[in-house]
């Protein structure tokens, strides 16, 4: 996504300093008109870089020397870097998309970051990395993963219901890229290839027992280079799935092209547009061929049919950058061809079936601002960004659609060891299939101190908010309405106290710059 790629650039650049030594040749005319030369060498100086550097593909924002001292982990820079529509809880060490564009990745020099890593900022994995040429490289990485899973569920509305799941899951992940730096251009071509084995056995009061095969081939190449003002990425790409489940099976393919352009209209001031198609298998799909209770009226079954579908996002920007102002307005449009949808069925003893088919289509459109501003550089930072979100949901037999609207806004004061931080933003509202649902606003009051390598960090997350809305989610299907609401007094005026130490021993290394990770988690239990 947009976000994940905007935090793997930043994060490639952390800590990053410039100390280089110059050295300077210049002519000048003395009043007897003889050229004369010098050549001055200066000692080692810092260069003060720009904040906010824009890419064909993306932007790398830099914090500054403020932001890194007053930081002790991954989240607690991200935190301090207050991207747009992007919710850093430093406290429970999660990153949240409010923007309804989907997920975030976190990366780590390349490598896909889970908590411990951002905690740390230190991921382990092996991979190969070939320097071919001075210009010339290949880089590859191979992952096996086994999943072993034991699950049972019990409920009881006065007739007792059981399963229990016996999972295994086997997977090969294997990619390889090459690049080259040429002269006009650089150019990459790669290759992925991926094989999932899944045999789950449900037995109980659900009885089934699913195996599932999944290969996928994908290959590509982009060039990526600058003409004067213009810098460009374009690429294509192919795909083929070869899936199997039982008695079910289907072959898929997909093209996949990227354009990116990224128009300097002066040194403050950019135009940019990115567009690509993927394939994609959304995060609530259900493919296992099983059919389970959830309640004494609602039953969940799996579908086994169910194929990935066809995405195309579009992104225009326009964004002005100085050293104490970021600002950027931006436009989001994103198609999503026969994805998965809800579909409920009715029967005639009033039992109601949630499954999943590929219908139509579901669009996506967003328009949003933001603006950062140092008001004492290095001292005192504001920022907010708000916009609305138009979701549209056509399935086979109903179209819904929602408009929803988002903000949220920041402070933040460096006063030597201690910072002070204000957050708050009004959650994320959204609308899939026949399921309308809303994410809790969030706010938090933080201040810390540092004290050589020890910070002390107090925060109180929603205050004076006994009671908090955790969430809330309605069915709209036209059959079966249902209205829920969750509440934590946990997440509530909720005061936390973070005692963290600097620890740093042994020897430095440095690594080639990694461009790919695999890892699959998934164990394909409905």
């Amino acid at each position: 996504s947009f976000w994940g790629f905007l935090i793997l650039l930043f994060l490639i650049c952390f800590f990053r300093h410039f100390a280089i030594s110059i050295s300077i040749d210049y002519q000048y005319v003395t009043n007897n008109q003889q050229d004369l030369e010098k050549n001055i060498t200066l000692g080692e100086v810092t260069v003060k870089a720009a904040k906010v550097v824009n890419k064909s593909d993306g932007m790398i924002i830099y914090p500054t020397d403020a932001q890194k001292q007053a930081s002790n982990n991954g989240y607690s820079i991200l935190e301090k870097l207050t991207l747009a529509n992007l919710r850093i809880d430093n406290i429970n060490h999660t990153v949240t998309a409010i923007d309804n564009r989907g997920g975030v990745q976190l990366r780590v020099n390349g490598i896909v970051a889970g908590k411990q890593e951002m905690l740390a900022l230190n991921p382990k994995d092996i991979y190969f990395f070939r320097q071919i040429t001075p210009r010339q490289s290949v880089t590859a990485n191979a992952v096996g993963t086994y999943i072993s899973t034991q699950t049972s569920n019990y409920y009881d509305e006065g007739n007792p219901y059981r399963y229990d799941v016996d999972g295994k899951t086997s997977s090969l992940l294997a990619e390889i890229i090459y690049e080259d730096r040429l002269k006009p251009f650089t150019l990459s071509a790669g290759g992925n290839y991926s094989y999932k084995h899944i045999k789950n056995d449900y037995s109980g009061d659900a009885s089934s027992l699913t195996k599932t095969s999944n290969n996928r081939l994908y290959a590509f190449a982009e060039i990526k280079g600058t003409m004067r003002k213009l810098r460009y990425t374009l690429g294509a790409g192919a795909s083929y799935i070869h899936y199997t489940q039982n008695g079910h099976r289907y072959d898929f393919q997909t093209f996949h092209p990227k354009v990116s352009l990224t128009y300097d209209i002066n040194n403050s001031m950019q135009l940019s547009y990115t567009c690509q198609m993927q394939d994609k298998v959304s995060r609530i799909a259900m493919t296992s061929d099983v059919m389970v209770r959830t309640n004494s009226m609602e039953w969940t079954a799996g579908n086994p049919d169910l194929k990935p579908s066809h995405d195309m996002d579009h992104r225009l920007q326009f964004s002005y950058n100085t050293n104490r102002l970021q600002t950027f307005v931006e436009g989001y449009y994103k198609q999503c061809l026969k994805p998965n949808m809800a579909h409920y069925e009715r029967t005639a003893d009033n039992q109601f079936i949630y499954t999943q088919k590929n219908q139509k289509e579901i669009d996506v459109l967003n328009v949003m601002a933001y603006a950062g501003y140092w008001i004492l550089p290095e001292k005192l930072q504001v920022a907010a960004n708000g916009g609305v979100s138009r979701c549209f949901n056509f399935g086979n037999d109903y179209t819904h659609c929602y408009t929803s609207w988002f903000y949220a806004c920041s402070i933040t004061a460096y006063l030597g060891n201690i910072t002070l931080q204000g957050y708050a933003d009004n959650g994320n509202r959204f609308l899939e299939g026949e399921s309308k649902g809303y994410n809790a606003a969030y706010s938090v009051l933080k201040a810390s101190y540092t004290w050589r390598n020890w910070q002390f960090s107090l925060s109180w997350a929603n205050p004076l908010n006994n009671n908090y809305k955790a969430y809330e989610n309605e069915l709209l299907n036209r059959n079966l309405y249902k209205h829920t609401v969750g509440y934590s007094k946990g997440n509530g005026n909720q005061v936390s106290l973070n005692v963290s130490w600097r620890l740093s021993r042994g020897s430095k290394h440095n690594s080639a710059e990694k461009r790919i990770s695999l890892s699959d988690a998934d164990n394909g239990i409905l």
